[in-house]
């Protein structure tokens, strides 16, 4: 048998290494395109709405020991907040929630009402009140202009109000962060996330 042999020249070699740098860059196109998918868990890209918090709060100040016994809470909803004329609708019940989700970390019982008049129909000894100070909403995946949120939350008893423990939390989303993530429009309440959940425990446990 007599070995076939292939003359190959110069131009050939020169295809080749072009044929490989082009099938290179492909590849590395690819795995470009498909790291910040893959990294993105899949509810989030169901969803679209979420904003990466850049917050700070207070440490609690006031009345120490307000809630020391285990009767339940009740949380206030606060009026829906406004912003250049707007009335976003259902924001306080948001807001509401996120400080029940809360207080639910600590193991209190608590509900979510509408009218101070109901917390002794519900049992409750304390209330837990958020006023809203700032509350920003901007489509901040597509314009970098960050949401904003500014919330002084108080913890007093029913029968006596002006014995308080409060907090402040300021919140506003990470240009950054929502850019690759806040593809709709999450709304500044989203921006209460762990931290919040935390400094409310906070509240309530000293």
């Amino acid at each position: 048998m007599v070995a076939r042999v292939t003359r190959r020249t110069a131009i050939d070699y020169q295809n080749d290494i072009m044929l490989n740098l082009h099938f290179t860059d492909a590849r590395k196109l690819n795995v470009t395109l498909l790291i910040p998918l893959y990294l993105i868990p899949p509810f989030l890209m169901l969803t679209g709405c979420i904003s990466i918090p850049d917050a700070e709060s207070t440490k609690a100040t006031g009345t120490s020991n307000i809630a020391a016994n285990h009767s339940p809470i009740c949380i206030k909803t606060p009026g829906d907040p406004s912003f250049q004329q707007h009335v976003y609708v259902g924001a306080g019940k948001l807001i509401a929630e996120k400080v029940r989700s809360g207080v639910e970390k600590s193991g209190r019982t608590s509900f979510v009402i509408d009218d101070p008049a109901k917390a002794q129909v519900a049992g409750c000894q304390f209330m837990l009140d958020s006023q809203i100070i700032e509350y920003e909403d901007r489509a901040t995946g597509w314009s970098g202009i960050p949401d904003r949120i500014s919330l002084r939350v108080s913890l007093y008893p029913i029968t006596d109000p002006e014995a308080q423990r409060s907090f402040m939390y300021i919140a506003k989303s990470s240009a950054m962060g929502s850019a690759f993530l806040e593809w709709g429009n999450a709304n500044p309440a989203s921006l209460l996330q762990q931290q919040f959940a935390d400094d409310v425990v906070a509240l309530i446990s000293k």
